[in-house]
């Protein structure tokens, strides 16, 4: 298997083989393949960070390869769920750090072949990811701004498939399934020398298990590889994708989703509630070795993204340019290994607000925002069992608005938010099958410009009164492997200082704003498990418990104090099985989550829910081609659940129901 199609049904049957293999006794430690998350390349099993591998060669798949959240649903501390609805992309969130997000990715840094794509401000999307050409994710949870700046939760690293340099290859997918799924996929790589060239291309429609749902997606890419010599590599990608049409069908009342959770919020449909996004973004990395084990990683990217969405409360029109780069150094240093370098992101947004009519604009501003991010970072090895880990990071994050509607006065301005982040590590071999890891950290996460320029009494400008919020953790855990057997157990404890809390107002239903807690309390534990018993049988498990409560806020509402913070669940957990059988494979898995809330006052919540999946593939090789039928059904027992909130919704819409029972078939071709 060489891509990772982490959709739907179990998509991550085997996550722990890579997270599992900890070290033999020290002078047999393997070398295994290093991971590039933690900024120092290093085996996962020295790491002295819980960090998760996806792996293709690791999975048991046969799904259609629409949704990087159920992928992610395999990783512990991680609370990933789709929407159902390409217009507000996947709800992603690590240790809690996320959830406040109604739409795009927050708290967590996501890169694609090493190419952020999340912006300086902290707002991140999915539009170029491609689940069904990715082979490897990495999954760093906890404090990563020591490492990567503006994020709280962790950071996602997707890495492309690479190719095979014998021969070229050829493959396509078609599916066709429930709600109007069609899914049309076609790629080609060929080997240059020892580098590659690569093409894909992707059509996907859905006529929407939910009134006002349907959308449109086209995706292609072209990624290419160069060799420059025997010690330097240049990286180049290419990334295009639109979506002509993506309808939103908003979020619902309890009244209303156990009348007709097919339905659409009265107001999205009544505005026909949608948005049309293009996106273009070109990155290249250069790669050169040195020395006995030095490495320099320079990259280059730019991203240039147009939006169009129509809400009830206003039409906004965004054009966006994103660009930036990268410099890291590794050098060796006899028993340490040091990391040096700098992030560098621009932002510029010419942002357009108008009447839901369209027939008057309501705010008109170009914003700018830049992120300057120096860092370094030491592994120390003073023993062969144990590994010490210390990092250092000074951001600072600065926002400028120059308005041009200046009917209700000019709100040009600007502010700069900056903060240090620090990290401490270890990790010590305790027996030639056990591994204990610790670590402290500090994370600063700034508002978004959209979250700064929504601002209740409707002026333009940012938000004066919006501060970063930040958080130091710390963390323990265990990784332990005997035989097939492989386990990872982490506690986590954060305090979080001005977390961002999401509200309406009833006077401005949908339009979400941003406070500021005075302090927050999350922690948990993170336990994962996986067993081969033989016979072509594999296991997998996942549990978090995330008690994530309010210590001090208040607002006008009243206080909060004690309550849970609303929109993840306390209990998570997946199980799952797959079995192969000669040319026949099988996956079934069950999901569940506890209640969640969806307000600060915990009086509103979305149910406790299970749901079970399972899906079936055939190889059936012909000559030098493969053919892959597949079949799959989604929610097998036909349940209603929510597994989004919107938090803290005005007049009760806090829910965006999932769909019931679903079935996908079609085949996949590959060919040598």
């Amino acid at each position: 298997m060489t891509r990772l199609r982490a959709v739907a049904v179990g998509a991550a049957l085997w996550p722990a083989t890579a997270l599992a293999q900890v070290p033999q006794p020290p002078d047999t430690i393997p070398l295994l393949p290093p991971i590039t998350v933690t900024r120092v390349p290093e085996p996962l099993a020295r790491a002295p960070l819980a960090v998760t591998i996806l792996t293709a060669d690791a999975l048991l798949l046969a799904d259609p390869g629409l949704s990087l959240a159920t992928a992610l649903a395999a990783v512990p501390g991680a609370s990933a769920q789709s929407r159902y609805s390409a217009a507000r992309d996947e709800s992603l969130a690590f240790r809690g750090f996320g959830a406040r997000a109604a739409f795009g990715i927050r708290g967590v840094r996501v890169l694609l072949d090493g190419i952020p794509q999340t912006l300086p401000d902290g707002q991140g999307q999915l539009t170029n990811v491609d689940v069904r050409r990715l082979d490897r994710i990495e999954v760093l949870r906890g404090a990563a701004s020591a490492l990567y700046g503006n994020a709280a939760g962790g950071v996602v690293s997707l890495r492309s498939t690479v190719p095979s340099t014998d021969r070229p290859t050829a493959d396509g997918t078609t599916l066709v399934g429930s709600h109007g799924l069609l899914l049309a996929d076609v790629g080609l790589a060929v080997p240059l020398g020892t580098g590659f060239v690569t093409g894909a291309a992707t059509r996907t429609s859905v006529t929407g298990y939910r009134a006002q749902s349907a959308y449109e997606q086209w995706r292609a890419s072209a990624r290419g590889l160069v060799p420059l010599g025997d010690r330097s590599r240049l990286r180049v990608a290419l990334h295009a994708a639109t979506l002509p049409r993506a309808e939103d069908p908003g979020a619902l009342t309890a009244a209303e989703v156990a009348a007709d959770p097919r339905q659409a919020n009265p107001g999205y449909a009544a505005i026909d509630a949608d948005e049309t996004v293009t996106q273009l973004q070109l990155g290249t990395a250069l790669e050169r070795e040195f020395g006995r084990a030095g490495q320099l990683d320079a990259a280059a990217f730019a991203i240039r993204r147009t939006l169009d969405t129509r809400l009830p409360f206003a039409r906004i029109l965004l054009d966006r340019w994103a660009y930036g780069g990268r410099a890291v150094t590794t050098l060796p240093l006899g028993r340490a290994t040091l990391v040096v370098g700098a992030d560098l992101q621009w932002q510029r947004d010419d942002r357009e607000n108008r009447s839901p009519t369209t027939d008057a604009t309501t705010r008109d501003q170009l914003e700018h925002v830049r992120e300057v991010g120096p860092f370094a970072q030491v592994r120390v090895q003073p023993d062969a069992r144990i590994t010490l880990t210390a990092g250092a990071r000074l951001d600072a994050v600065t926002f400028r608005v120059t308005d041009g509607f200046l009917a209700d006065g000019d709100d040009s301005g600007a502010r700069t938010m900056a903060a240090p982040s620090g990290r401490l590590g270890a990790s010590v071999v305790l027996a030639p099958a056990l591994v204990a890891f610790a670590g402290l950290g500090t994370s600063f996460e700034t508002p978004t410009t959209t979250e700064l320029g929504n601002r209740p009494d409707g002026s333009g400008g940012f938000n004066p009164d919006l501060v970063p919020q930040h958080a130091v953790m710390v963390e323990a855990g265990l990784r332990w492997r005997v035989g097939p057997a492989h386990l990872e157990a982490t506690a986590f404890r954060a305090a979080v200082r001005d977390a961002l809390i999401p509200f309406e107002v009833p006077t401005d239903p949908g339009r979400r704003f941003f406070r500021n807690a005075g302090r927050t309390r999350h922690q948990g534990l993170e336990w994962a498990a996986t067993v081969a018993p033989g016979g072509g049988v594999r296991l997998a498990a996942t549990y978090t418990l995330a008690d994530l409560r309010f210590t001090e806020f208040t607002t006008e509402q009243g206080t909060f104090d004690g309550l849970r913070v609303p929109g993840v669940p306390m209990h998570l957990g997946r199980l799952a099985a797959g079995v192969t059988r000669g040319s026949v494979r099988g996956v079934l898995e069950l999901r569940a989550a506890s209640a969640a809330w969806a307000d600060d006052a915990n009086t509103a919540r979305a149910d406790a829910w299970w749901v079970a999946n399972a899906n079936v593939g055939v190889d059936l090789p012909v000559g030098a081609t493969r053919f892959r039928p597949l079949l799959g059904v989604e929610n097998v027992f036909d349940r209603t659940y929510v597994p989004v909130v919107s938090v803290n919704a005005s007049a009760g819409r806090y829910y965006e129901p999932a769909p019931r029972r679903t079935v996908y078939f079609g085949v996949e071709v590959r060919a040598r």
